[in-house]
């Protein structure tokens, strides 16, 4: 099963949302249309798998007649750009493994896109300095557009998806973008962009120039994840109110077809920090904890419990409820239906999850 990683992808350090601040119990909508049993709206669904390959678990999930009721796309989280321009994977064996997992998953009926991230050797994200001097550099970005084209043959698409740029990158991280479309021709290019707008100080946000990148994309995915794991307070990983905010700030800002994330995975607040729980971890938790999961006003489980060194906890996470609550909130008049949903993190979501949105679903 697929864990995310233990970083925060998008940190919110600023404000309020429809009046709450992030991470509170209270939350942003204290009822949701999902409660009193209307339909969740019919989007297009795309599913993130943070790895090359898909472990026996999450074949078995896209394999389900449920999971392929919500979703037509699959995205791999591969391939991966270093600082000089190199992109794994690049042995032929490794990108024949690729090529057959790909092939794999169409075969299920699913539309498959690589997505380009860029990381070290160790897989660690590159601080800004790292990212600022390779984004400039004109031979990087097109070593990178060389490598990607030939990983993307036989794919349905490519989406790039980067560590957070310094805003100083914008204009290079449009030339990247530029050059990849002009590179992949006729395969699809989305992107995945943090969230924007004056209430969200959100790393990366910047460097995104959505009205200069929406030429030479397909569709932009607006991460709307990790809504409090970065504000040092414990709350739900998505917040339905603010994810149609930040939406709506990015549809002020390009005309590009936009897609809104939805979190598998939930977070675990701890005396370290914040770290990344599959639900089968947290429900294993709150059974060895004796704690009683509660809901939180978005549907989000949570409960506290205490560690063997005495540290306090509070693990907050989503279910097959909690996250039919979210999808049924956003009905058409809150959110186009032009925009779809992607669900990050395949292998960490509740194993009901596929069976009771497909049920909820409207026809």
């Amino acid at each position: 099963m697929s864990v995310p990683g233990a970083a925060c992808r998008v940190c919110l350090f600023a404000a309020a949302v429809a009046g709450a601040a992030c991470g509170s119990k209270g939350g942003t909508t204290t009822a949701f249309a999902g409660e009193d049993g209307k339909p969740i709206p019919s989007r297009a669904g795309t599913v993130v798998v943070e790895a090359c390959q898909l472990d026996p678990w999450q074949t078995a999930q896209l394999a389900s007649p449920s999971a392929q009721a919500v979703l037509q796309t699959v995205v791999l989280l591969c391939p991966t750009a270093s600082d000089d321009g190199a992109v794994a994977p690049s042995e032929d064996v490794a990108k024949q493994e690729l090529s057959a997992q790909v092939s794999q998953i169409r075969a299920m009926g699913y539309g498959v896109h690589v997505g380009v991230t860029m990381a070290d050797e160790l897989g660690n994200p590159y601080p800004p300095d790292v990212m600022q001097a390779s984004l400039a550099s004109a031979t990087w970005r097109a070593s990178v557009t060389t490598a990607v084209t030939a990983l993307a043959v036989g794919t349905d698409g490519v989406d790039l998806e980067l560590p957070p740029p310094p805003s100083a990158s914008v204009d290079d991280v449009t030339s990247l973008v530029a050059s990849l479309a002009g590179g992949l021709g006729a395969i699809p290019l989305g992107i995945f962009v943090p969230p924007g707008g004056d209430s969200n100080d959100v790393a990366g946000s910047g460097a995104y120039d959505l009205g200069a990148i929406a030429p030479h994309v397909a569709r932009i995915h607006v991460e709307t994840l990790d809504y409090s794991c970065c504000t040092g307070a414990p709350g739900p990983a998505i917040d339905p109110g603010w994810a149609v905010d930040v939406e709506r700030v990015a549809a002020g800002e390009t005309s590009a077809p936009l897609d809104v994330a939805v979190p598998l995975y939930g977070w675990d607040f701890g005396p370290s920090g914040q770290r990344a729980v599959t639900y089968l971890e947290a429900q294993g938790v709150a059974a060895s904890a004796n704690a009683s999961p509660q809901r939180g006003p978005t549907g989000a489980l949570y409960f506290d419990w205490t560690d063997t060194d005495g540290g306090s906890h509070e693990t907050w996470y989503d279910d097959g409820t909690s996250t039919t609550w979210t999808l049924a909130a956003w009905d058409p008049k809150t959110l186009p239906p032009s925009v779809g949903v992607v669900f990050w993190g395949l292998g960490s979501e509740d194993p009901a999850l596929w069976d009771t949105l497909a049920r909820e679903q409207a026809p």
